[in-house]
């Protein structure tokens, strides 16, 4: 089984509330790591549950101080916690809504000191073949913020692997590596998609 990490997904970002364009600097302050705690149910034997584990995965902060991630990084969690890259204080996060068909998340903070010295980031529109974006994670094994720019070449209807549905995404050749997987992909400090991973086989 080959990774392929080429892959930025859109879906429903245009329906988030945009909000006043930010500078490059912000999108930075504005990406956060996901620490999540999770249990895995056994289906077969659906009384037992399988061993509890742990990932990391990679976020941003959008409008109505909401985090939106992918979810398949909070699949099965019992507990999640965030971070800023400028603030090593992790933070007890919810989830609002997870929409697993199309791979997308929002998380909630209730603690809004979380928030401070970082604005949400303005969400842009579908991007074509040949634009040039930034992904933004934290790669798994890190702490540090970690930035790849690459141009877009194809956009078109992907087999989705967390629920095998076919969906928009659009194919970048920057480097995605583990743990950077829900970061947000920017093009002109506007968000405009999430990054994952392909399964080869």
């Amino acid at each position: 089984m080959k990774l392929l990490p080429k892959l930025v997904l859109f879906m429903i970002l245009g329906c988030i509330i945009a909000q006043p364009l930010v500078a490059e600097t912000d999108v930075k302050e504005a990406v956060v790591k996901i620490y999540t705690t999770y249990i895995t149910q056994d289906y077969d034997e659906p009384w037992k549950t399988l061993m509890q584990g742990s990932m990391s995965g990679s976020g941003c902060i959008v409008a109505g101080n909401r985090i939106l991630i992918a979810a398949h990084v909070i699949a099965d969690h019992i507990f999640i916690q965030v971070r800023k890259s400028s603030d090593a204080k992790k933070y007890t996060a919810e989830v609002e809504v997870a929409a697993h068909e199309c791979d997308l998340a929002l998380l909630r903070v209730n603690d809004d000191s979380f928030f401070c010295d970082s604005q949400p980031v303005d969400i842009g529109e579908l991007v074509e073949s040949g634009d040039e974006v930034t992904a933004y994670g934290f790669p798994a094994g890190g702490d540090r913020l970690c930035t790849t720019k690459g141009v877009v070449s194809r956009v078109e209807h992907t087999k989705y692997v967390h629920s095998s549905a076919s969906l928009l995404a659009c194919q970048i050749d920057a480097a995605i590596n583990p743990g950077s997987s829900g970061g947000p992909v920017i093009k002109e400090d506007k968000l405009v998609g999430v990054a994952f991973v392909v399964l080869i086989f």
